[in-house]
């Protein structure tokens, strides 16, 4: 079928369904009064129920929306407290640090010390031993000066020298 016949087709049917219309409406028929009093009371009690449906939903929505923004504020609140707590936790882990970092440093400061006061200790003691070992030296040259004296003394009867 092309465009031309389908369209005629429809025309056509179109026509029957608004003859089948005409053939089904009932011709009117008067009301009485206290018949279209009722039907418009009906209609206002229809018109009422329905502002009443309408505003009890748009309260309910308005209850939900107040509802979902308190829920949403108190999540806000919690994830805020979290937030503050890990913060704290994290002041606290800082504080920690700084202070096991102070006292190593102390700890560092105090092994230095120590050790230059080793070092300076083994410097005078490296003194003394120098000193002690002139000494020592000093006292065999004497010891085999006086040997010398004493053996030229004996052996070629010199007088004992006299000291200066």
């Amino acid at each position: 079928m092309n465009k031309s016949e389908r369209k005629k087709e429809i025309i056509k049917r179109l026509e029957q369904l608004e003859k089948e219309k005409t053939v089904v409406e009932k011709p009117e028929e008067r009301m009485t009064e206290d018949e279209v009093k009722t039907m418009v009371e009906n209609a206002e009690g229809k018109c009422k129920t329905v502002r009443n449906d309408m505003a009890d939903m748009a309260m309910s929505e308005q209850y939900l929306r107040t509802k979902q923004a308190m829920l949403m504020a108190k999540k806000k609140e919690q994830e805020m407290k979290i937030a503050a707590n890990i913060a704290a936790i994290r002041e606290d882990e800082v504080t920690k640090m700084r202070e096991k970092v102070k006292a190593m440093q102390d700890l560092l400061a105090s092994r230095k010390k120590k050790l230059q006061i080793t070092e300076e200790i083994l410097v005078e003691k490296s003194e003394e031993k120098k000193m002690m070992e002139r000494n020592v030296e000093k006292m065999k040259r004497r010891e085999s000066h006086a040997e010398k004296e004493l053996l030229e003394r004996v052996v070629f009867d010199k007088p004992p020298q006299k000291k200066k």
